[in-house]
């Protein structure tokens, strides 16, 4: 009898020790995290882009912001940071509309006019619209090469959607100060440029139990929120995430997603980024794809990646043009 106890109280044990991950709380809001949150106020929004609408796989409409570019010889989808949304690329898509590139900036799935704020209906999805939108893309604009650029958690994204086959005959990846994974060294390694406060705060217990429940082939509960953001009280803004949100923005099998990769891949950092260890851009991709091009901006933080003229100037170099369109 009593092994028989001993036997049913392990499975008993683990359901109980399981059920505490699951319901251990999220943080409270944090206060604002200046350097991220603040340089976007002094950004001139004054000739952004209108929002536009293209139906996804489910119905489902994406929100785009689209930049024409004159005599246009390259296209661009832009991918924006954790808790933003498509109006924080402006400048970018500004920068790479006068270079030649007509850019579109979307909201991402659980962002801003996209579904649902910090929720999708499964992970993976976010990737499954980047598909979607390049095929509009390409629709709108079939002779131009098309490069995939995401920035920071977007970042994350476009190496999600390129390695999952998501991003099919894109000119090229390009990764601006881009979230690798929490295991990637990037995200690891000591950083001598880190904030005193952080810009995110993971449930660490919760994302535990539905990572394990996950494995278990359960996903009822990866709508429960898994982060919080210390995003301030900006109603362009998304402060929290969903278990499944998280998952689909940040790349869960780093070496495998790089690997897997066709385009050709471009990262490009602030040598002063305060959220990534940039130095450990380069081995961590390098050690994948010996051909990528990696190059850390001097003086630059994280988020002046899609403000500094000279990061906006860098970014539009590293895009792909088509030489023929320029000699019609």
């Amino acid at each position: 009898m009593k092994l028989l106890l001993s036997i049913l109280a392990v499975p008993i044990v683990a359901a109980l020790v399981l059920a505490l991950l699951v319901m251990w709380p999220v943080a409270d809001k944090p206060k604002p995290f200046a350097s991220i949150t603040d340089p976007f106020a002094d950004v001139d929004y004054g000739t952004m882009a209108g929002i536009g609408f293209t139906d996804a796989r489910d119905g489902v409409g994406i929100a785009f912001r689209r930049y024409e570019a004159k005599d246009a010889r390259a296209a661009a989808l832009l991918l924006h940071g954790s808790s933003a949304d498509s109006q924080s690329m402006h400048p970018l898509a500004v920068a790479l509309a006068e270079s030649g590139v007509t850019a579109y900036a979307i909201d991402i799935r659980g962002h801003g006019a996209t579904g649902l704020r910090g929720d999708v209906a499964h992970i993976g999805q976010p990737a499954e619209d980047v598909e979607d939108f390049l095929a509009f893309m390409r629709n709108e604009a079939p002779r131009l090469p098309i490069s995939l650029i995401g920035f920071s958690s977007g970042g994350g994204l476009a190496l999600n959607a390129a390695g999952q086959g998501h991003a099919p005959d894109i000119a090229r990846l390009i990764l601006v100060s881009p979230m690798l994974g929490v295991d990637a060294e990037p995200s690891t390694a000591d950083n001598p440029n880190a904030a005193e406060r952080a810009w995110a705060y993971p449930d660490i217990p919760r994302i535990i139990g539905l990572s394990i429940l996950n494995g278990l082939g359960f996903h009822g509960l990866d709508y429960l929120p898994v982060i919080v953001f210390a995003a301030g009280d900006s109603p362009n803004l998304t402060p929290v995430y969903s278990h499944r949100l998280l998952v689909s923005m940040n790349p869960q099998d780093t070496d495998g997603l790089l690997k897997a990769v066709d385009a050709p891949i471009a990262l490009l950092a602030g040598d002063k980024d305060e959220v990534f260890a940039s130095q450990a851009y380069a081995g961590t991709v390098h050690a994948v794809q010996p051909q990528a091009e990696v190059t850390l901006l001097p003086g630059l933080g994280h988020v002046a990646m899609t403000l500094d003229p000279a990061a906006l100037e860098a970014i539009a170099a590293a895009v792909p043009r088509n030489a023929q369109l320029a000699l019609r």
